[in-house]
C-alpha cells in the first residue's frame, strides 16, 4: 500500500465514500496479515535463543586472564617502585642513582639490612654532606593577631578610631 495506490482510490469516483474506507481498510488488513505471516513464532524464536546460547562464546572472567594477572603485577611493581623510592630518599640517595640502587635492591630482603651494604659500596650514590633539614620558619605575625604579653609588662592600650 502506497501513496499512488492510496491516492488512486480516493480518486476513483466510480466509488463512493463508504467504498473508498472500506477498499482502503481491506488492503491495510492485507498488508498487516502478510506482514504477520512473516513473523516467527514463540516457538521458532525460543529455538533460535537456545541455538545462538548454545554458539556463544563462554564467558571469561577477567580475574583469570594472563593480561589482568599482568597488568596486576605491572601495578604491583609500580607501587613497590615509588615506596622505595621515598624510602630511598630518606636515606639520602642522590637522585641521579635511584634507579641504580633500586636495580640492586632485593625485593624479597629488608631494606634496612641491604643500605650499609650499599653505603659501603657504591658511598658516592649517596649524599652524606646533605643539610640536615631546617626546623620550620616562625609564623609570620599579622596586625590582627593577638600577641602575648611578657609577664609584669602592660598591655598597649587599643587607639580609638573615632
Amino acid at each position: 500500500m502506497d501513496r499512488k495506490t492510496i491516492r488512486a482510490i480516493l480518486a476513483d469516483e466510480t466509488l463512493d465514500e463508504s467504498a473508498k474506507v472500506s477498499r482502503l481498510l481491506q488492503m491495510h488488513h492485507d498488508e498487516v496479515a502478510d506482514i504477520k505471516s512473516g513473523l516467527k513464532t514463540d516457538e521458532d524464536v525460543k529455538a533460535a535463543v537456545a541455538e545462538a546460547l548454545k554458539n556463544a562464546p563462554k564467558a571469561v572472567k577477567v580475574e583469570e586472564t594472563e593480561e589482568y594477572k599482568k597488568l596486576l603485577q605491572e601495578l604491583d611493581d609500580y607501587k613497590y617502585r615509588t615506596e622505595l623510592t621515598a624510602q630511598l630518599k630518606g636515606a639520602k640517595v642522590k637522585d641521579k642513582f635511584l634507579a641504580d640502587v633500586i636495580a640492586k635492591i632485593k625485593r624479597d630482603e629488608k631494606l634496612d639490612e641491604q643500605l650499609p651494604k650499599l653505603r659501603e659500596e657504591f658511598g658516592e650514590y649517596f649524599d652524606e654532606g646533605a643539610p640536615q633539614p631546617q626546623p620550620p620558619a616562625p609564623k609570620p605575625v599579622f596586625s590582627g593577631d593577638p600577641q602575648p604579653t611578657p609577664p609584669g609588662a602592660q598591655p598597649k592600650p587599643i587607639p580609638k578610631l573615632f
